[in-house]
């Protein structure tokens, strides 16, 4: 449990430890009563496999109840560094749907707390490699074009923030991966994650506006007093 994996994904892999049912890999409990028999396991000693365990786990995690795993990543969430209270502050629809958003990429609900820990008002560490390659000069530059254009935003929604950035590309004649990986680096650390519009929405606005204008020189602070130091 504290390792993040199912109930469901262990007992399906214990089970099978010697024991095989045709070609079958997942088995849910019912058919695990149902077809388990002694006379069919073997006699070789079994092999533990890791990789058969995270697989198991990953596809259980994939099909799980968003709602009920939500409610599992609240611990592993403070293991990864998150204050309980803030975990606590969070809506139980929020995090399900942080679930559904992060599931595809996890083997294990520790690997998706580690992954989404970002979300939270946390420190948030860049890897040097992300940022030498994407938050380069002329990327920070184009964020702080971008910036204003964000805060104007009616609706910090996926499709808003989607359609925002799709416009101002293609303003400026660029492609899109330019700030949106730079956008992706400074929000998450990293340059892997799932698709940007929708963490940007999950993030929130004010704490996604704020990252991106710790980011650019000479922005801080609310859009408002900014215009009240000019």
């Amino acid at each position: 449990r504290e390792m993040g994996y199912l109930p469901e994904a262990l007992v399906n892999y214990l089970a099978r430890l010697g024991w095989s049912y045709g070609d079958q890999e997942i088995f849910s409990r019912e058919e695990l009563v149902r077809h388990f028999t002694l006379e069919k396991v073997g006699n070789t000693a079994a092999v533990f496999d890791q990789g058969k365990l995270d697989w198991l786990n990953a596809h259980y995690l994939r099909v799980a109840d968003p709602t009920r795993l939500a409610d599992l990543l609240r611990e592993h969430w403070v293991q990864a560094g998150v204050p309980a209270a803030a975990v606590e502050g969070t809506e139980p629809a929020w995090r399900a749907a942080v679930v559904v958003a992060f599931r595809e990429r996890a083997k294990t609900l520790w690997e998706l707390a580690d992954s989404s820990r970002f979300l939270f008002d946390v420190p948030v560490p860049v890897d040097p490699e992300a940022a030498a390659k994407h938050l380069t000069p002329e990327a920070v530059a184009l964020l702080g074009e971008l910036l204003p254009r964000l805060e104007a935003l009616p609706a910090f929604t996926t499709p808003a923030l989607e359609a925002c950035y799709r416009g101002f590309v293609e303003e400026k004649g660029i492609k899109l991966g330019v700030v949106a990986q730079a956008t992706r680096v400074a929000l998450t650390g990293r340059t892997v994650s799932p698709p940007l519009f929708e963490i940007m929405a999950l993030l929130g606005r004010e704490r996604g506006l704020a990252r991106l204008r710790a980011l650019v020189p000479g922005v801080r602070g609310e859009p408002s007093a900014r215009k009240r130091r000019g």
